[in-house]
This record gives structure tokens, C-alpha cells and sequence, in this order.
């Protein structure tokens, strides 16, 4: 019964991840998938692929959600990305946000966009 819940839940995320990429309203969004167990990131990730809508990315590093973050001159990667929360440490993470805080300042950046979604699960 729970692990039906939790595919139901996976599937609802999916789909919806699905509907807003797709909006033309959003503009092709940048749409993060964080969760907090590794069979989850890999659930997700089956499931994207046994459904046949947009393939998202594995974000396996501070490094990798750099480069994400600093696509397109800091306005950020566009389409699916999936990842651990516990992949960084809060410091890491930290730093990276006052450095995109700082240039948000000036233009435009990842944080300053209208079209970026997260699902927590």
C-alpha cells in the first residue's frame, strides 16, 4: 500500500512537471525535482523515462548545480533536473547563494526569474 503511494506521488509529480514545461506561458521553465532518498532520485527517474515525456538531468554535485545555476550567464539551465538535498553541504550551498544573490542585484539570474519550479518530496 505505501510504496503504491508513493509511485501514485511520483506519477502526479511527473505529470504536473510535465504540464507546466510545457505551458507556453512559463517559456521553457527550469523545473528541480529535490528529494531525500536515493531509491526516490532513482524512482523518479525510471519513471520519467517509462512515461516518455522530458528526460530530466541527475545533479550529482555542488559542482554539476553550479554549472546549472550558472547557465546562460546565471539565468540557469532550462528543463527537468533531479536531485538528493543531502548531495551538499549547507555551506556549499550557502555560498552559492549569496554569490547568485549578489549578481541578481545587476540582472537578471535564477533567482530573479519567473519561470523556475521546485518539487520537494
Amino acid at each position: 500500500m505505501a510504496l503504491a503511494r508513493i509511485r501514485e506521488k511520483t506519477l502526479l509529480m511527473i505529470f504536473a512537471a510535465n504540464k507546466l514545461y510545457n505551458m507556453p506561458l512559463l517559456e521553457q521553465p527550469s523545473i528541480f525535482f529535490a528529494v531525500d532518498r536515493k531509491d526516490l532520485e532513482q524512482q523518479l527517474f525510471e519513471e520519467f523515462h517509462a512515461l516518455d515525456v522530458a528526460s530530466p538531468d541527475k545533479i550529482f554535485s555542488i559542482d554539476e548545480l553550479r554549472r546549472v545555476l550558472m547557465h546562460d550567464d546565471y539565468r540557469g539551465r532550462r528543463g527537468m533536473m533531479i536531485t538528493l538535498v543531502h548531495k551538499f553541504r549547507p555551506e556549499e550551498l550557502e555560498d552559492l547563494k549569496k554569490e547568485i544573490e549578489e549578481l541578481s542585484k545587476t540582472k537578471e539570474t535564477i533567482m530573479t526569474r519567473r519561470n523556475v519550479v521546485g518539487f520537494i518530496d
